[in-house]
Formats: structure tokens, sequence, C-alpha cells
């Protein structure tokens, strides 16, 4: 299996570049990371675009109060977005921030329609409640209306910032501060896909090699298996790296007892074999 240790490597550390403000950089929102921009609801061009694009979320009643929670994430690098964490703080009360997030992940084995990736040259409208594409809303408009949970309690607290954390490039380079460790969240996102695969794959032969003639594998030990891992990284949960990776791995097994259930012991050793083969990522360097 893949230790997270060995994807992180030993990263060449220059977390500024000098095409940044040459203000403290750490004292101010981060509205850039490497070629990935953000445009707040307050700058230039973040009006005309949401009218333009997605005249359905300009329309709706909550609109208004809710375009704060919003920012267009544009691209004018020329390496691919696979992963990035956008932060919103605002006034929760007179002594009290509070801090939301809206962070995404690129992962091996994942449906087309759940694939967030920010190309170069292109936009999407992210918020905490949804990320939309421009073809998101050619192909889905029914799909791409403003969710704003009807409980949500913040609409009308005063916005303070809104900045790019960090974000994973498709070379493994990542960009931003990094406060909320995306870097470390990310890869174990994808080692736990290929090493609770690995792990199945190796209990799985195991289990046949110990078949009588004519006996079959019983799904419901696997299904047994796939919940205590899930339990095991539920219940262990914690900051450090080996904690993170443990809860990504009790995701993956929790999807992977999905597929079992919906569509049986073949098709969960067929996702259990790609599993197996997904690459080793190797973080090289932060910019």
């Amino acid at each position: 299996m893949v230790s997270l240790e060995e994807m992180l490597g030993n990263p060449i550390i220059d977390e500024f570049s000098p095409s940044q403000s040459t203000e403290d950089a750490s004292a101010l929102p981060r509205r850039m990371a490497g070629g990935l921009r953000l445009t707040a609801h307050d700058e230039p061009g973040f009006e005309d675009h949401v009218s333009s694009r997605y005249p359905q979320i300009a329309n709706h009643v909550h609109y208004p109060k809710a375009r704060k929670f919003m920012a267009v994430l544009s691209h004018e690098g020329s390496r691919q977005a696979k992963a990035y964490r956008i932060l919103w703080t605002i006034q929760q009360s007179p002594n009290r921030q509070r801090t939301m997030q809206a962070v995404y992940i690129r992962k091996h084995c994942m449906l087309r329609s759940a694939v967030l990736n920010v190309k170069p040259g292109s936009k999407r409208l992210v918020s905490m409640f949804f990320n939309y594409s421009t073809s998101d809303y050619n192909f889905r408009p029914e799909n791409a209306t403003l969710r704003v949970p009807p409980n949500f309690p913040f609409l009308d607290s005063e916005l303070i910032s809104v900045s790019i954390d960090a974000v994973v490039y498709s070379d493994r380079t990542i960009a931003g501060p990094d406060k909320y460790d995306l870097r470390t969240r990310y890869f174990a996102t994808r080692a736990a896909e290929h090493n609770e695969g690995y792990s199945l794959s190796w209990k799985l032969d195991k289990m046949k090699a110990a078949l009588g003639p004519n006996e079959t594998i019983d799904p419901n030990k696997i299904a047994s298996i796939l919940d205590y891992d899930v339990q095991y990284g539920m219940t262990r949960q914690g900051t450090d790296p080996a904690a993170i990776l443990r809860l990504a791995r009790s995701q993956e097994a929790a999807i992977m007892k999905g597929l079992l259930t919906s569509r049986g012991l073949d098709a969960l050793e067929k996702n259990v074999a790609r599993r197996v083969k997904f690459p080793a990522d190797r973080l090289t360097a932060i910019s």
C-alpha cells in the first residue's frame, strides 16, 4: 500500500510567488493562487458574469443576500486545478467571527457529473452550497439554481473576507497558504482509494484460496469487513495525517459497501481491481 508520508514527500517551499503583491501576503485575503483567481461578489465582473450566465440564480428571491457567499473562480494559468479550498469569513456576532468553506478534491474514481476541476481558461460559480460551470447551466438549467438551505442562519451576517486557501494543480504542485491543510487531505483522499482497494483485494484473495469445491464467497462477510473499516475510521478521528487517512479510508469503505449492496460482488471486485491500479501521487512542490 501507499504511505501518506511517501506521497507528501519533501516539498520545495516557495509559498508566495514574486508575481503576488509585495505587501504582507499573510495579512491579505488571498484572491489568487498560482493561475487560479477569485472574483468576489463586490468586485467588477462578478455581477455581469452571474446575470449573463446564470439568470435563474440572479433572479432568485434570496440572491441579494446570498450573493456575498458566492465567487467566480477563473483559471488564468496552464495547469488544471484538481483540488481547491475557498474560505468565507463572516462576523457571526459582535465578538465572534466564523469561517466557512467550499472544498473540492478530484478523486481517481468518481462520477463524471461530480468532477469540478477548473480547466485553464474556464470559470466556475462557487459557493458553500453549489459549484457550477457554464455548461452545468446550459445543459441542466433546472439543476443550476440557487441552493441555499432554508434554515441557513447567516444570510444577514456581514462578510469579512473571501479567499483561496489552497489549490492543488495537475502537476501535483500546491499553491496558497493552506491554513486548513488541503495538502494532507488531498493526498490522504487519493491514497485511501488505493489502500482500501488493496486491502480488500488481499482479503478477497485469501478468502478465495480457502474455498472448497463449488463454494463461493459470502457477500455478508465482505460487508462485515467493510463495515469494520467504516467504523474504525469514524471512531478514531483527529487532525494528524494518520487520522485523516483513516477517515478517508472509512469513507471509501462506505462507498464500496454501497456498491456491494446495490450491484453485487462482481461489480465490487471490478471496482477493487481499478483501485489497486491507481497511481501513487506525490507532491512535487509548493509554489
